[in-house]
């Protein structure tokens, strides 16, 4: 993915623009070729046809699709109030399960990384994962490309099950264990993750571990999509074989982009 400054980027905007047709009424919405193109190697290839100027997008909400474009031409997501009411806050939180998945779909990794960078933070309320949302992540995409989405939902109820005001336990959580492929697994493993970051992590009752997790360099970097070609289904992992976690500083605060 090429970003564009000066010049250029005047020049994407005042060239050809197509119609993009989503939600389920087909929805117009009007966005530069060029800057799609640039944004997505698997959007260029859809917009290869001469004289295209509409392209559907099956199955992709009008919110994620809007949401998107403004990332197009800014380059980063708009501002979300991540400290809004509970009921806002998990709109927002299904605004940008979907917009990930989105970006995973059409091979747009730092769109990816932007709106897991949005869930980490958001996260940092982990009641605020339910378990539909993990059946629904479940059900979308192969299981490598989705994998930091995954274990992000994962870890995330894994905070749940754990220390002194966990809401859950793991009997709650039997039949997705029992629906979805792959997920006693990563529970298990994010279980002695949590148990190995508790045990090396700063043993203080008043320190938030879920809190440490969320801010740890090597499990946000986890999360984070490398740079995949199109075809490619390459993701990172956030549970690495690790010793004790990367101090952070006082004060610090999850940075979003």
């Amino acid at each position: 993915m090429v970003n564009l400054s000066g010049d250029a980027f005047v020049q994407a905007l005042q060239s050809e623009t197509v119609t993009l047709l989503v939600g389920p009424a087909a929805e117009p919405i009007i966005v530069s070729k060029a800057l799609l193109r640039l944004k997505s190697d698997t959007l260029a290839t859809l917009l290869s046809k001469p004289g295209l100027n509409q392209l559907e997008l099956p199955g992709i909400g009008v919110d994620v699709s809007k949401t998107f474009v403004c990332w197009c031409y800014q380059d980063r997501l708009q501002e979300l109030p991540l400290k809004a009411p509970l009921p806002e806050r998990k709109q927002i939180k299904e605004l940008l399960i979907d917009l990930w998945l989105f970006a995973d779909v059409y091979n747009i990794y730092r769109l990816q990384n932007q709106a897991m960078k949005h869930l980490i933070h958001l996260f940092a309320t982990p009641s605020l994962l339910a378990e539909p949302d993990i059946a629904y992540i479940w059900s979308r995409g192969d299981g490598t490309s989705t994998a930091p989405l995954k274990d992000l939902a994962v870890c995330t109820l894994v905070a749940q099950l754990e220390g002194p005001n966990a809401t859950k336990t793991i009997a709650d959580f039997d039949e997705l264990a029992r629906k979805l492929p792959g997920f006693t697994a990563k529970v298990y493993k994010a279980l002695r993750f949590w148990m190995e970051f508790a045990v090396h992590g700063n043993t203080k009752k008043t320190v938030n571990k879920w809190h440490m997790m969320l801010q740890d360099e090597v499990v946000r970097k986890g999360l984070m999509v490398e740079t995949k070609r199109v075809g490619s289904t390459g993701a990172g992992r956030v549970l690495p074989e690790r010793s004790a976690p990367v101090p952070f500083a006082p004060g610090e605060v999850i940075e979003i982009d």
